[in-house]
Protein backbone atom coordinates (compact mmCIF):
# COMPACT_ATOMS: atom_id res chain seq x y z
CA UNK A 1 0.00 0.00 0.00
CA UNK A 2 1.72 3.22 -1.14
CA UNK A 3 1.06 7.03 0.90
CA UNK A 4 -1.10 8.22 -1.29
CA UNK A 5 -3.54 5.45 -1.04
CA UNK A 6 -3.18 5.52 2.55
CA UNK A 7 -3.65 9.05 2.88
CA UNK A 8 -6.59 9.17 0.62
CA UNK A 9 -8.05 6.30 2.39
CA UNK A 10 -7.85 8.63 5.80
CA UNK A 11 -9.32 11.29 4.22
CA UNK A 12 -12.33 9.60 3.43
CA UNK A 13 -12.69 7.78 6.65
CA UNK A 14 -12.69 11.41 8.29
CA UNK A 15 -14.71 12.95 5.56
CA UNK A 16 -17.05 9.76 6.33
CA UNK A 17 -17.28 10.41 10.34
CA UNK A 18 -17.72 13.91 9.83
CA UNK A 19 -20.30 13.52 7.48
CA UNK A 20 -22.07 11.45 10.26
CA UNK A 21 -21.68 13.61 12.97
CA UNK A 22 -23.09 16.51 10.81
CA UNK A 23 -26.20 14.01 10.03
CA UNK A 24 -26.52 13.49 13.59
CA UNK A 25 -26.20 16.79 14.37
CA UNK A 26 -28.86 18.11 11.89
CA UNK A 27 -31.05 15.61 12.67
CA UNK A 28 -30.92 16.47 16.61
CA UNK A 29 -31.53 20.31 15.69
CA UNK A 30 -34.40 19.27 13.55
CA UNK A 31 -35.36 17.87 16.36
CA UNK A 32 -35.37 20.54 18.58
CA UNK A 33 -37.24 22.86 16.19
CA UNK A 34 -40.30 20.38 15.97
CA UNK A 35 -40.54 20.33 19.94
CA UNK A 36 -40.05 24.27 20.13
CA UNK A 37 -43.18 24.11 18.21
CA UNK A 38 -45.03 22.39 20.59
CA UNK A 39 -45.89 24.63 23.77
CA UNK A 40 -46.45 21.94 26.08
CA UNK A 41 -43.48 20.03 26.43
CA UNK A 42 -40.81 21.63 29.36
CA UNK A 43 -37.44 21.44 27.37
CA UNK A 44 -35.60 22.09 30.80
CA UNK A 45 -36.43 18.46 31.97
CA UNK A 46 -34.77 15.31 30.46
CA UNK A 47 -34.26 14.27 27.22
CA UNK A 48 -34.53 17.56 26.15
CA UNK A 49 -32.64 19.45 28.42
CA UNK A 50 -29.27 16.97 27.04
CA UNK A 51 -30.69 18.26 23.38
CA UNK A 52 -31.19 21.35 24.35
CA UNK A 53 -27.43 21.55 25.69
CA UNK A 54 -25.64 19.66 22.81
CA UNK A 55 -27.66 22.11 19.56
CA UNK A 56 -27.76 25.58 21.43
CA UNK A 57 -23.80 26.39 20.63
CA UNK A 58 -24.74 25.63 17.07
CA UNK A 59 -27.77 27.28 16.96
CA UNK A 60 -26.34 30.58 18.48
CA UNK A 61 -23.33 30.59 16.77
CA UNK A 62 -22.73 33.93 15.04
CA UNK A 63 -25.45 35.55 17.19
CA UNK A 64 -23.90 39.10 17.24
CA UNK A 65 -22.52 38.49 13.41
CA UNK A 66 -25.95 37.98 11.43
CA UNK A 67 -28.17 41.11 12.03
CA UNK A 68 -31.62 41.46 13.29
CA UNK A 69 -34.72 42.41 10.78
CA UNK A 70 -38.04 43.28 12.41
CA UNK A 71 -36.68 41.46 15.47
CA UNK A 72 -36.28 38.38 14.40
CA UNK A 73 -32.92 36.71 14.63
CA UNK A 74 -31.94 35.22 11.91
CA UNK A 75 -28.81 33.27 13.62
CA UNK A 76 -30.77 29.83 13.66
CA UNK A 77 -31.65 29.61 10.14
CA UNK A 78 -28.23 30.88 8.90
CA UNK A 79 -26.75 28.59 10.86
CA UNK A 80 -29.08 25.22 9.59
CA UNK A 81 -28.18 26.25 5.89
CA UNK A 82 -24.65 26.70 7.05
CA UNK A 83 -24.55 23.34 8.09
CA UNK A 84 -26.88 22.06 4.85
CA UNK A 85 -24.16 23.28 2.68
CA UNK A 86 -21.50 21.68 4.84
CA UNK A 87 -23.25 18.87 4.33
CA UNK A 88 -24.01 18.45 0.49
CA UNK A 89 -19.95 19.61 0.33
CA UNK A 90 -19.00 16.29 2.06
CA UNK A 91 -21.45 14.37 0.38
CA UNK A 92 -19.56 15.48 -2.64
CA UNK A 93 -15.96 14.66 -1.38
CA UNK A 94 -16.97 11.49 0.23
CA UNK A 95 -18.81 10.72 -3.45
CA UNK A 96 -16.30 11.49 -5.36
CA UNK A 97 -13.09 9.14 -3.19
CA UNK A 98 -15.54 6.36 -3.28
CA UNK A 99 -15.98 6.60 -7.52
CA UNK A 100 -11.91 7.15 -8.07
CA UNK A 101 -11.51 4.16 -5.13
CA UNK A 102 -13.99 1.63 -7.16
CA UNK A 103 -12.96 3.34 -10.85
CA UNK A 104 -10.84 0.47 -11.46
CA UNK A 105 -13.62 -2.62 -10.17
CA UNK A 106 -15.87 -1.65 -13.23
CA UNK A 107 -16.24 -4.11 -15.82
CA UNK A 108 -15.24 -3.17 -19.53
CA UNK A 109 -16.42 -4.11 -22.73
CA UNK A 110 -13.24 -6.14 -23.75
CA UNK A 111 -13.79 -7.88 -20.36
CA UNK A 112 -17.66 -8.48 -20.52
CA UNK A 113 -16.65 -11.44 -23.63
CA UNK A 114 -14.14 -13.34 -20.65
CA UNK A 115 -16.92 -13.32 -18.04
CA UNK A 116 -19.72 -16.39 -17.68
CA UNK A 117 -22.90 -14.93 -17.79
CA UNK A 118 -26.41 -16.32 -17.50
CA UNK A 119 -28.50 -16.68 -20.30
CA UNK A 120 -32.51 -17.03 -19.59
CA UNK A 121 -32.30 -20.21 -21.48
CA UNK A 122 -30.33 -21.47 -18.67
CA UNK A 123 -32.93 -20.52 -16.23
CA UNK A 124 -35.76 -21.34 -17.44
CA UNK A 125 -37.12 -24.03 -19.76
CA UNK A 126 -37.37 -23.73 -23.55
CA UNK A 127 -41.11 -24.03 -23.61
CA UNK A 128 -41.78 -21.34 -20.37
CA UNK A 129 -39.33 -18.76 -22.01
CA UNK A 130 -40.75 -18.96 -25.31
CA UNK A 131 -44.53 -18.33 -24.34
CA UNK A 132 -43.45 -15.62 -21.86
CA UNK A 133 -41.84 -13.69 -24.81
CA UNK A 134 -44.71 -14.67 -27.18
CA UNK A 135 -47.10 -12.25 -25.34
CA UNK A 136 -44.89 -9.23 -25.88
CA UNK A 137 -44.85 -9.62 -29.55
Amino acid sequence: MDDSSFFTELIYIICRLFRYFIDFLVFCIELRFCIAWFLNINPYFEPFLSLWAFTTPFIWFGKGIYPRFFGVQFAPIMNYKLLSYVQKSLDRVVESIRASKTEGFFVSDSNLDKLHLLKIEDILPVSLHLNFFDNFS
